[in-house]
């Protein structure tokens, strides 16, 4: 009787050491899957601090490089000025407008050149303070400051006006070419200024053989001209070759390089030069 009614307390405590039993051994599988898990995130966290390590090494190669190729860079820049500057002029060149706009405007200043070194060198009427037109078609006129009649180069009279209209133009034509950098050689190669005041031919002539005062005076103008303009403009040279030797002026007795006389048997082509067969 005693044993019968021990037996269900035992069962009863057996079934509650089961049941405590399966319970620890929930919570011990519920450990073990969080220490799975901490297990996980901490190796996921070295392979993120391993990715760090790596992109922070990369970084700063990548610094190293541009710091070390820095200077490089600046080269670049400087050569894609000068490349700018080509396409730049590329396309002035292929573009109508614009080399139609700078043309006018190379017309425009050798014409306010021209006009200026007119006003230097002795002209007489209609060309005396008369504007200078020129145009690169080509052709050449005067604007008369009284009419204001546009006159063409065989309305403008004497020897004199063409001469000083010439010399206008091709001074002018080089102080174009020097301010916008042409590549054009820096020289002018001048025959007979005094063309308009001695007869024609004849030897080495001298400032008293001119006929009227008046022409003297003009000629050494002229050759005043001629040594200012050639200073003021950088790199130009002037090569004259003239029957005139003006004695009177030293400096153009100190410019004077050789003289062909009929006295001296000097000539600018010598006479023991091979013929051409």
């Amino acid at each position: 009787m005693a044993v019968d009614t021990i037996r269900p307390s035992l069962d009863d405590h057996s079934n509650v050491v089961e049941e405590t039993i399966k319970s620890k051994y929930a919570r011990l599988k519920e450990i073990e899957a969080q220490l799975i898990g901490l297990v996980r995130v901490e190796e996921q966290s070295a392979q993120t601090g391993s990715l760090l390590q790596d992109r922070a090494r990369i970084v700063g190669r990548i610094d190293q490089f541009l710091e070390t190729t820095a200077k490089d860079f600046q080269t670049v820049a400087v050569d894609a000025t000068a490349l700018n500057r080509e396409v730049e002029g590329i396309r002035d060149q292929v573009d109508p407008q614009s080399r139609r706009e700078r043309l006018r405007d190379a017309e425009n200043m050798v014409s306010s050149f021209a006009t200026e070194m007119l006003g230097e060198l002795p002209t007489e009427v209609p060309a005396t303070d008369s504007r200078v037109v020129f145009s690169a078609s080509p052709s050449i006129s005067l604007i008369e400051p009284t009419s204001r009649a546009a006159l063409a180069m065989a309305e403008i009279g004497s020897d004199q006006n063409y001469l000083a209209i010439h010399l206008a133009i091709s001074f002018s034509l080089h102080r174009l070419f020097e301010s916008i950098k042409a590549p054009v050689p820096g020289l002018l190669v001048i025959d007979q200024i005094s063309r308009p005041y001695y007869p024609k031919g004849g030897d080495e002539k001298s400032l008293q053989e001119m006929e009227k005062d008046d022409d003297q005076i003009a000629m050494q103008r002229i050759v005043r001209f001629l040594f200012e303009e050639t200073a003021r403009q950088i790199g130009l040279q002037v090569i004259l070759i003239e029957h005139a030797y003006i004695e009177e002026d030293p400096e153009y007795v100190a410019a004077v390089k050789g003289r062909w006389t009929k006295a001296s048997g000097v000539k600018l082509i010598p006479t023991d030069w091979p013929l051409r067969d």
